[in-house]
C-alpha cells in the first residue's frame, strides 16, 4: 500500500489536514507556499482526509471573524527595548510570545511600552526552528 501525506494547517481555533499528496516533499511545498498570518503550516502528517484547500481556508476565516475577541489572548509586554525590531509578551498562562514591530499598526507601534497590557492572536505552536510562538494583531488594552 502506498503511503499518502497531508499538509497540516492551524489557526487559533482549529487544525486541518489537506491532501492527499504522493510524497512528504509535495505536501510540505504545498504547506509552505500557502502559510500566512491567519493560517500556519504546522507540518506534514500521514494520510488523513481529503479537503479542498480554498474551502477550508474560507471556513477557518469565517470562524475567526465571527469569534471577534473570543479568540484573542491577553498578556503584558515584558520586553521591548528601544531600537529592537521585536518584543515579548508574557500571557496569562505564563507563556512567552514573540512579536515583531513590523507586524504592529503604526498607532500601536508608536504607543506600545514594556508593562502595557495587550490582547493578541496567534497559535501556541512556534514556527519550525523558533523558540517562541508569534503574536499577531497586538492591541493595547486596559488592565483587567
Amino acid at each position: 500500500m502506498t503511503t499518502r501525506f497531508d499538509a497540516r494547517f492551524e489557526t487559533v481555533e482549529a487544525a486541518v489536514d489537506i491532501g492527499p499528496f504522493n510524497s512528504r516533499e509535495e505536501a510540505e511545498k504545498f504547506g509552505v507556499t500557502r502559510e500566512n498570518e491567519q493560517v500556519r503550516f504546522a507540518g506534514v502528517a500521514a494520510r488523513g482526509r481529503v479537503e479542498a484547500f480554498d474551502a477550508t481556508i474560507a471556513l477557518l476565516k469565517r470562524v475567526q471573524s465571527s469569534s471577534l475577541d473570543a479568540g484573542r489572548r491577553h498578556g503584558v509586554v515584558n520586553r521591548l527595548l528601544a531600537g529592537e525590531k521585536f518584543g515579548f509578551i508574557h500571557d496569562e498562562t505564563g507563556r512567552s510570545w514573540f512579536f515583531s514591530r513590523t507586524d504592529l499598526s503604526s498607532e500601536v507601534e508608536s504607543a506600545i511600552r514594556a508593562g502595557d497590557t495587550v490582547s493578541f492572536t496567534g497559535s501556541i505552536h512556534p514556527h519550525p526552528n523558533k523558540d517562541y510562538p508569534q503574536a499577531f494583531s497586538v492591541k493595547i488594552t486596559e488592565a483587567p
